[in-house]
C-alpha cells in the first residue's frame, strides 16, 4: 500500500506538469478561436506524452519483455479512446456552463477543462500502472 501511494503522489505531481503543458496549449489553440475539441485533443497528446516519458523512468517499473514503444503505442490508443470521449464531455459540461450564465463566456472553456481534470487523473494513473508493471 505504502508503494501505492508514493507512486500515486509521484504520479500526481508529474500529471500536473503534464497538465499544465496540457492546459497551455488547450488554452492557447482556444484563445486562437480553434474548436474546443481540438484544442483538447492538441494538448493532451502533448500532455500525456510527457507524462509517459517521466512515468516509466521515474515512477513505474516495467518487468516484462514487452517492449517500452509498444507499452506507448496501447498508451496512445488508450488515450485516443479516452480523449475523444473526454472531449465530447467536455463540449457537453461547456454547453451546461454557458446555458447556466453562471461564469463569463471567456472562463466557460477554462471551467469545463477544469472539472474533466479528475476523471482523466485517475484513469490515467490506473491504466499506466497497470500497462507499465502489469503488461
Amino acid at each position: 500500500m505504502n508503494k501505492l501511494v508514493r507512486q500515486g503522489g509521484i504520479f500526481i505531481g508529474v500529471s500536473g506538469i503534464g497538465w499544465l503543458l496540457d492546459f497551455a496549449l488547450y488554452t492557447l489553440l482556444a484563445f486562437c478561436a480553434v474548436p474546443l475539441f481540438w484544442c483538447n485533443i492538441c494538448g493532451a497528446f502533448a500532455g500525456i506524452s510527457f507524462v509517459f516519458i517521466f512515468s516509466t523512468r521515474y515512477i513505474f517499473k516495467s518487468h516484462s519483455a514487452l517492449p517500452l514503444w509498444v507499452k506507448y503505442v496501447l498508451y496512445v490508443l488508450y488515450q485516443i479512446v479516452l480523449v475523444c470521449s473526454v472531449s465530447w464531455l467536455l463540449v457537453r459540461i461547456h454547453g451546461v456552463l454557458l446555458a447556466s450564465g453562471l461564469l463569463p463566456q471567456a472562463a466557460l472553456a477554462i471551467a469545463a477543462k477544469i472539472l474533466i481534470t479528475p476523471i482523466t487523473l485517475v484513469l490515467n494513473f490506473l491504466v499506466l500502472k497497470q500497462l507499465i508493471e502489469k503488461m
